[in-house]
């Protein structure tokens, strides 16, 4: 089975989630499964701004650019399991 886990932005720099994502990607593995690691990337939070801006940019790439980009890696495999590795993903 092909396994997609979806995770926290790196920019964001949580410690617990990334650590959670890590062990089931790893069981997973042992376990013979296909594993793909997601997460959004910083277009638009590396832009040289102030904090509070950054903070909005980040909701960007999050919410508008990575589901555009997952939605075509999903495409070319519909047979996946999408795992978002925190309930506060919801929105995606």
């Amino acid at each position: 089975m092909e396994i997609f886990f979806i995770t926290h932005p790196h920019f964001n720099k949580h410690q617990s989630m990334p650590r959670f994502a890590s062990m089931l990607v790893d069981g997973m593995q042992k376990r013979g499964h296909k594993v793909h690691v997601y997460y959004p990337k910083p277009y638009f939070f590396k832009l040289p701004l102030s904090a509070g801006f950054k903070k909005w940019l980040g909701y960007i790439d999050q919410y508008a650019i990575f589901p555009m980009q997952l939605q075509k890696k999903l495409r070319r495999n519909q047979q996946a399991l999408l795992v978002f590795t925190d309930q506060a993903l919801g929105p995606w």
